[in-house]
């Protein structure tokens, strides 16, 4: 259930967990060793001052204070690590961000406040205007030559104790001295290369504030002795916290970045009206910095639902899952890794085995993401004849885990690739990655007979009606396996408190010794009753946006190529009457021409209104009249949308595609009805730039450059002139729906 809803947090009207780990209700007032609000998990030596004390009374404090606490073995910072070092003594308080959830409290601040309380007084001494949300604590280790990515504006560090050597090198790509080899890729400085010798300056850090920029390449020297290092920054953002987090980390005594000193430190590099574009997943990436300790945290994340869905299932089902230690093995093939994250999180002392197959685009991504939460295994292929495959995690070849020890199969595939296959044979000889991991499910279910399986399908609602009907024909003969009990279910993803979201069919499977068909209908029940139990997510909760002034309206965001007046009625009631539409209206007579031209040539063999193979032979009348008992329903739906004119805003296709100036209008147009008074100025200027990629007359080193759905002026002028030639009814249906549209 976890994996369903994407790992996002609950609203802040329903949960406060924040306050709890404030440092008491004086909040971030001095306090003896003896105070009884203190944390009871901390050591009794962790001493907070009475009394105002000089700098180096507060380097001893916080230096003994450091010294007398249990370190965690970080083993996520892979890039500081030196070759050959699997862990190092690291964590990070305040503020961080794991993987899928809202920033949050780490679970050493909440665990150690005195530590943190100490730490912020040690922040009062440097720099009065520099402002922070983390601090990262490291000991006895040297950091390789690594970039964080994830910090914003400045950074200051301070080293502690006995040492010697230690000081900090930052790249000086004018001016340095000291030289040092490039051992891996750094991220944004692709200009540095693997081998390259840079230059830089070496910095005294002991007992002495340095400022540097952490997204500069920097490392530490060796040395010799007792070093503890303490970095404050800001994370990347920060502007988009919660209130609640805001306030426990002022209690703290964390200098809060506002929104002025952001925008001051903000990358000069970065444009408010230019998007920035993501890399492709596929292509190779520098390691990520995990500057914040965020991989390893996932566990403190208080927001995050997998703890908080574990709370509301156990309350529900009585069942004490964080005690159980029975062992558990999943394999997910392809849907991710949330059905991972939500076992971890759901059986938390369980001995859990996971294997994770995923091919195509971001498969690297997935494994990074398997490896940070410490699956077993990874593999970036689907199984084949070979029972050995490379494992992303061991870094061997080796077979999956075995058969015996496999209880729970996680699967998914796309089914509307796979809609030629509704009407012919072939799926074995397709080479295709959908067709591939729909046989590799196949042959997984029937080889393993693993107990019990869920096999979902993400683009259900893709489908239109008589498409859906026949993809069910065609699940249900794909994955129905000798030996298991069989139940399908729709699953509004919404109701499990998703915004953004439609729905996805999900086929729940258990082996015919495991579960009856009545019981695993029962299971089917129960998860749909165990998601409505959910609360709802938001939508600022899904972005990883690296722009500070970047927000989303809450607000669920249909898409429907076939809309109707009853469907944008649903929207209404569903957004308790103040559903906004934008609904794009066609020349009827032109979208029947084009529907002939772009069937004819072969394009979409599944879609039943393409009348394949059967369309490629025929003249321009005859393929219209056999497109128009399809077409009809499609055309009056629109016409009876563009009668309905409250909470729509009709756009006419025609002015959309007019020019690259008329398109700049509509868009204007449709983003001011859509998000007037919820967005700025400088967003609406960034969502139009991102919209130029649609617009087919622009330059196509702008636009995303897929003509596929348009159609040749010859063929499209020749269907219009042969609409004279077609049946006279035909035509009178036409000309109506034109004059009701205002054509």
């Amino acid at each position: 259930m976890t994996s369903f809803r994407a790992l996002n947090a609950f609203s802040p009207s329903q949960v406060d967990p924040f306050r709890a780990f404030a440092v008491g209700p004086g909040g971030a007032k001095m306090r003896s060793c003896s105070d009884s609000n203190g944390s009871e998990a901390q050591p009794e030596t962790v001493q907070l001052p009475t009394e105002v004390c000089s700098f180096e009374q507060l380097l001893e404090l916080t230096y003994r204070a450091l010294r007398s606490i249990t370190w965690p073995d970080c083993t996520s910072r892979r890039n500081v690590m030196q070759s050959g070092q699997k862990s190092i003594k690291a964590f990070c308080l305040g503020c961080i961000k794991p993987y899928f959830t809202p920033l949050t409290l780490s679970a050493k601040t909440r665990l150690l406040p005195r530590v943190t309380r100490l730490l912020t007084l040690l922040g009062e001494t440097m720099d009065p205007t520099f402002r922070y949300t983390s601090m990262q604590c490291n000991s006895m280790y040297s950091a390789r030559l690594h970039v964080d990515k994830n910090n914003h504006g400045p950074s200051q560090i301070i080293g502690l104790g006995p040492y010697t050597g230690g000081e900090l090198w930052v790249y000086q790509e004018e001016g340095g001295n000291i030289p040092m080899v490039v051992t891996e890729p750094l991220r944004g400085y692709p200009h540095l290369t693997v081998g390259k010798v840079i230059y830089g300056r070496l910095h005294s850090i002991r007992n002495a504030w340095f400022s540097f920029d952490g997204r500069v390449p920097h490392s530490a020297m060796p040395f010799e002795g007792d070093r503890l290092s303490i970095v404050y920054f800001t994370r990347s953002g920060a502007g988009s916290m919660l209130p609640q987090l805001r306030e426990a980390l002022e209690d703290l005594g964390v200098r809060v970045p506002d929104p002025e000193w952001l925008a001051a430190t903000a990358p000069e590099t970065a444009s408010a009206s230019r998007p920035q574009k993501m890399p492709r997943l596929s292509e190779p990436q520098p390691p990520d910095d995990d500057s914040d300790d965020d991989e390893a945290d996932l566990e403190a994340a208080e927001l995050s639902t997998g703890r908080m869905d574990f709370d509301v299932f156990r309350q529900e089902l009585q069942v004490p899952w964080h005690r159980l230690e029975l062992p558990v093995g999943l394999t997910s093939c392809c849907p991710g890794v949330g059905a991972a994250y939500a076992l971890q999180q759901l059986l938390p002392v369980a001995p859990t085995q996971v294997s994770l197959v995923h091919e195509g685009e971001v498969s690297d991504e997935l494994c990074r993401l398997g490896k940070n939460l410490r699956v077993q295994e990874c593999f970036k292929e689907l199984p084949s004849s070979s029972a050995l495959r490379h494992c992303e995690v061991r870094r061997r070849k080796e077979e999956m885990m075995p058969a015996s020890a496999e209880h729970i199969f996680h699967a998914e595939f796309e089914v509307l690739p796979l809609m030629a296959y509704f009407f012919k044979t072939g799926l074995e000889q397709d080479k295709a990655v959908p067709a591939r991991t729909l046989l590799a499910i196949q042959a997984h279910l029937r080889d393993r007979q693993p107990p019990v399986a869920l096999v979902e399908v993400p683009d259900w609602e893709k489908l239109h009606g008589s498409q859906q009907r026949r993809a069910l024909d065609f699940i249900r003969e794909q994955i129905s396996v000798p030996g298991y009990h069989f139940e399908l279910v729709l699953a509004q993803l919404r109701d499990y408190g998703l915004p953004l979201t439609g729905c996805r069919l999900q086929a729940f499977m258990a082996r015919t010794d495991c579960m009856g068909q009545e019981k695993l209908k029962q299971t089917a029940q129960l998860a749909k009753h165990l998601g409505s139990l959910l609360p709802k997510c938001r939508v600022q909760d899904f972005l990883l946006s690296e722009s500070e002034e970047l927000r989303v309206p809450d607000c669920n965001i249909l898409w429907d190529c076939h809309g109707s007046l009853d469907s944008f009625n649903a929207a209404r009631v569903r957004g308790n009457g103040s559903a906004r539409g934008i609904h794009i209206v066609r020349d009827p007579a032109r979208m029947l021409a084009s529907a002939y031209c772009y069937h004819h040539r072969g394009e979409e063999p599944g879609n039943p209104l393409s009348h394949l193979p059967e369309m490629l032979s025929m003249g321009p009348v005859e393929g219209m009249m056999t497109l128009w008992p399809d077409m009809l329903p499609l055309l009056d739906d629109m016409t009876t949308l563009f009668a309905d004119k409250d909470g729509l805003y009709h756009v006419r296709y025609e002015n959309l595609t007019e020019s690259s100036a008329s398109f700049d209008l509509q868009i204007g147009g449709i983003f001011d009805f859509l998000f007037g008074g919820l967005i700025s100025r400088s967003e609406m200027e960034l969502i139009a730039e991102a919209a130029k990629e649609e617009d087919l007359n622009r330059d196509q080193s702008i636009t995303k450059g897929s003509t596929r759905h348009t159609n040749s002026d010859e063929c499209t002028d020749a269907a219009l002139q042969a609409q004279s030639s077609m049946d006279q009814k035909v035509l009178t249906q036409l000309e109506d729906l034109k004059v009701r549209l205002g054509y």
